[in-house]
């Protein structure tokens, strides 16, 4: 449970990318390997949802930003419930609006 880490730092990011398993995201901060961080994921339909992620890997990008991706940990059935329903929604509408597209062409 993230309540249980005691916050070293405040980092400024942005997720990209979220899956079941973890997440990716810009951030103005290198993250070393095995950082942990702690998030409230706000999910449309569940509200605020803590997770609490373990950096596995940082990559520098222009600008000074940092592509970081990392892993759920100690994730709870309801929040990955929660996560999933979510990401299959975000994948459905993406399908449906490809194929809107297509069907155009």
């Amino acid at each position: 449970d993230a309540d249980r880490f005691p916050m070293v730092a405040r980092v400024r990011g942005r997720i990209t990318s979220l899956s079941g398993g973890g997440i990716a995201g810009l951030f103005e901060d290198p993250l070393p390997a095995r950082v942990m961080l702690g998030l409230d994921l706000e999910l449309p339909g569940a509200g605020a949802v803590p997770v609490l992620v373990r950096v596995v890997h940082t990559a520098p990008l222009a600008r000074g930003r940092y592509l970081v991706r990392g892993a759920f940990v100690n994730l709870n059935e309801e929040n990955q419930d929660a996560i999933s329903r979510y990401t299959l929604l975000k994948q459905q509408a993406l399908a449906s609006k490809e194929a809107e597209e297509g069907a155009r062409r």
